[in-house]
């Protein structure tokens, strides 16, 4: 068990995800809903406080950040930051953000009810 079955299980294609909204927050909740706890521990994968990212016993990380989201990759463009469009704009803004609150706290529900309500809404 490693990162490697850790993103087999949870992650997926980023380039087939971030082609639709609707894909792309699918994608965000089966990574998200793999950082739970039990799901990082069931693969040997810990994420440590601070730090945005998550490692396995042989010290590969991988990124939790605009790098490995598929609404991110969807939304910005030519290089540029704007997100002003993406489903769930300012998830990382303030410090009680889910995303903040994940990398300081290990806990991703609330970035997992976020990418729910949003995925609700475009699928209406």
């Amino acid at each position: 068990m490693s990162i490697a079955t850790w993103k087999k299980e949870f992650y997926g294609s980023l380039k087939e995800a971030s082609k639709s909204d609707v894909k792309a927050l699918k994608h965000g909740i089966r990574k998200w809903t793999g950082l739970l706890p039990e799901n990082l521990k069931k693969h040997y994968v810990w994420h440590e406080l601070g730090e945005a990212r998550i490692r396995d016993n042989s010290s590969i990380l991988f990124s939790v950040s605009g790098v490995s989201c598929a609404l991110c990759i969807k939304y910005v463009t030519r290089g540029t930051r704007s997100h002003s469009d993406c489903p769930i704009f300012k998830c990382d803004t303030e410090d009680d953000s889910p995303w903040v609150v994940w990398k300081n706290r290990g806990n991703p529900r609330p970035m997992i009810r976020v990418l729910k309500k949003a995925l609700k809404e475009r699928e209406k």
